[in-house]
């Protein structure tokens, strides 16, 4: 069954809370999308750094994922230098760096 609005609102407000002092140089995005019955949380890492994605993992998903009570989150961090497209909807941006 997909989210309602109400469930979409307050899925992102928990990311973006949880995401609040994780945004570095280094994060490109982070998106927000629901597939197949989980919560996908995405964050686009300009080059790799797993001291970062270590952080993410505990600080980002652990937190959304203690929050809100449920299991069904998947946590996904990728590195991409390369073009970046922004998501079609239903994807919900919460981060999106500006490149000039």
């Amino acid at each position: 069954m997909e989210p309602t609005v109400a469930q979409w609102n307050a899925k992102y407000v928990n990311v973006a809370y949880a995401a609040l002092g994780e945004i570095s140089p280094n994060v490109r995005s982070i998106t927000l999308d629901w597939h197949e019955g989980k919560w996908v949380i995405k964050v686009v890492l300009q080059e790799e750094d797993l001291e970062e994605i270590e952080r993410i993992q505990e600080d980002i998903f652990t937190d959304v994922e203690a929050s809100d009570g449920e299991s069904n989150i998947q946590g996904m961090v990728e590195t991409n230098a390369g073009p970046h497209d922004f998501p079609d909807p239903p994807t919900r941006v919460i981060y999106w760096r500006r490149e000039l």
